[in-house]
């Protein structure tokens, strides 16, 4: 999770818009972590009606440059899972 608050906070410095960027990711992490996906192939590589579902949730133009970070991205992902297993084991 850390590395994930390093990675937030380094967009949050680059952008006109801090505040908005970190209540992206945050919504980001609360939809993926929210949301069992029943193609997580197709959504890491940003295809599918899912990926297009969190798009249309997260709606806004500071949310496409945080997803064009593949690690950021990537991360996230690998976070939302290991917190959803953690808090409901029987999501996996």
């Amino acid at each position: 999770m850390e590395e994930w608050k390093v990675l937030l906070y380094k967009h949050m410095d680059e952008s006109d818009e801090p505040k908005e960027v970190d209540k992206i990711a945050q919504k980001m992490f609360q939809y993926l972590a929210t949301t069992k996906l029943k193609e997580p192939k197709k959504f890491v590589q940003r295809m599918g009606p899912e990926y297009e579902k969190m798009i249309e949730y997260l709606d806004s133009d500071l949310a496409q440059e945080l997803l064009r970070d593949d690690y950021f991205f990537e991360l996230t992902i690998k976070l939302t899972r290991k917190y959803t297993s953690k808090t409901n084991p029987s999501k996996d």
